[in-house]
């Protein structure tokens, strides 16, 4: 799997919260930085952050880049946040590194 198919299939399985189809994804000492210094390692901890700020939320992604092991992903945001109103177009820059073709990293 390239590192772009990669990329999609884990954000697809987040998006449908399939969290055993996305852990596949995972290196399994994967790190996850976000806004406002938070960092994980396991993505119940990553759904436990985000549940008070969004009722839903997805990544339309515009772009990926690869180089080598890395990868940089950017598009936008939409979903609905906690009292249910719509968004959309939020800007999202991801970074991501891959160890043994895993998602390793993600900022």
């Amino acid at each position: 799997m390239t590192p772009e198919d990669r990329i999609r299939a884990f954000l697809a399985a987040l998006e449908t919260r399939d969290l055993p189809a996305a852990k596949t994804h995972l290196h399994p000492e994967v790190e996850m930085f976000f806004p406002g210094g938070a960092v994980f390692h396991r993505l119940e901890e990553l759904i436990d952050w985000a549940r008070p700020r969004y009722r839903s939320v997805a990544k339309r992604v515009e772009r990926i880049d690869v180089a080598g092991n890395t990868a940089f992903a950017q598009g936008t945001l939409y979903g609905q946040w906690p009292d249910g109103t719509a968004f959309e177009g939020i800007r999202f820059a991801d970074w991501f590194a891959f160890e043994d073709g895993l998602i390793h990293r993600q900022q």
